[in-house]
């Protein structure tokens, strides 16, 4: 199973180049991102369809840069959902 493991809003820095947000595979076996997506409280959604597979307890970084989610500073709640849009995961922060 992934889930949001945890989320850098704020760092030291730029905030474009240094925010990140963490997923980790909980399962015993490798699993495919392919349908996966994540979306913030805004609606700015990225795609996890050719980020790889993640192997059993793996914790992979995807950083801004690369996801184009702006996480604010003041409290935002970012979703895990499926191809169907169902949510999977979400973490919420103030």
């Amino acid at each position: 199973m992934i889930s949001i493991k945890e989320l850098l809003p704020n760092p030291i820095g730029d905030d474009t180049q240094n925010e990140w947000i963490r997923l980790i595979n909980t399962s015993d076996i490798e699993t495919s991102l392919n349908g996966l997506s994540l979306t913030d409280a805004g609606g700015k959604t990225f795609s996890l369809n050719g980020v790889g597979p993640v192997s059993s307890g793996e914790t992979i970084e995807l950083r801004r840069t690369l996801t184009g989610i702006a996480l604010n500073n003041d409290g935002d709640t970012v979703f895990l959902r499926n191809a169907q849009g169902e949510t999977l995961d979400q973490l919420n922060y103030t």
